[in-house]
C-alpha cells in the first residue's frame, strides 16, 4: 500500500512548490484526489503517473516533427488518454449482507455517506471506503478513516485493522505513549 502512495511532501519537490496548499490546489486543479491517512496526505502513484503520461501524449502530438517518441504501444497510448474523471473511484462495491457496522461507501465531492452500492445516486463518480467507528460511552462522537482501499476485500481489511487500533489506543486516533520522567527539581516530587 505504502508504494503505491506519494507523500504530498515529494510531490511539492517535485513541482518545485514551497507551501503544501501550492500543491493541494494544483492537485484539485487536475482533479487529482488527495487521500488523508492521518495527518500525513497522500496522492495516489497510478493515478500522478497516469497525469503525467497523459500530458506527455499531448505534448507528443504537439511536436510530432520533433524527435521526440514515447516508445509506447498503440494500447498504453489509449490507456493515456483515458480522462482522470474515468479513473476515479466509481467502481466502488459494498455488498449490503456483507457489509460491516460503520463501513460506508462516501462521496468526496457530495460530502454523502452510502450504506449500499446500489442506492449510490451520485454523478461525481469520486467515492471512497469510509469507516466510521463510534466511540463507546458517548452519544454521538466517532472516528472516521477514509480508507485507501480500491475493492470490497481491502476495504474490510483495512477496516478490521483501523478498528483493532482505535480499541488498542483506547479509542484515540494517535497512540498515547507513556513517559517515565525523572523529576528535577524538588517541587516536582510533589
Amino acid at each position: 500500500m505504502g508504494q503505491d502512495l506519494v507523500d504530498i511532501q515529494d510531490l511539492m519537490l517535485l513541482l518545485g512548490y514551497t507551501d503544501p496548499r501550492s500543491v493541494k490546489k494544483w492537485c484539485k486543479q487536475r482533479d487529482i484526489p488527495i487521500l488523508s491517512l492521518g495527518l500525513k496526505k497522500y496522492v495516489s502513484q497510478h493515478i500522478l503517473t497516469q497525469y503525467i503520461d497523459n500530458q506527455l501524449v499531448k505534448f507528443d502530438k504537439g511536436n510530432t516533427s520533433a524527435n521526440f517518441h514515447l516508445g509506447k504501444s498503440n494500447q498504453e497510448t489509449k490507456l493515456a488518454q483515458t480522462p482522470l474523471e474515468n479513473m476515479k473511484y466509481g467502481n466502488l462495491k459494498l455488498p449490503k449482507k456483507l457489509r460491516p457496522k460503520g463501513l460506508f461507501l462516501f462521496c468526496n465531492a457530495c460530502d454523502t455517506h452510502y450504506a449500499d452500492d446500489k442506492k449510490v445516486n451520485c454523478k461525481c463518480g469520486r467515492l471512497v471506503y469510509k469507516a466510521v467507528i463510534h466511540v463507546p460511552g458517548t452519544k454521538r462522537d466517532v472516528r472516521p478513516k477514509v480508507l485507501a482501499a480500491q475493492d470490497f476485500k481491502s476495504a474490510i481489511t483495512e477496516f478490521l485493522d483501523f478498528k483493532e487500533e482505535l480499541k488498542t489506543n483506547n479509542f484515540q486516533k494517535i497512540a498515547i505513549k507513556k513517559t517515565l520522567v525523572a523529576p528535577t527539581l524538588l517541587v516536582d516530587c510533589f
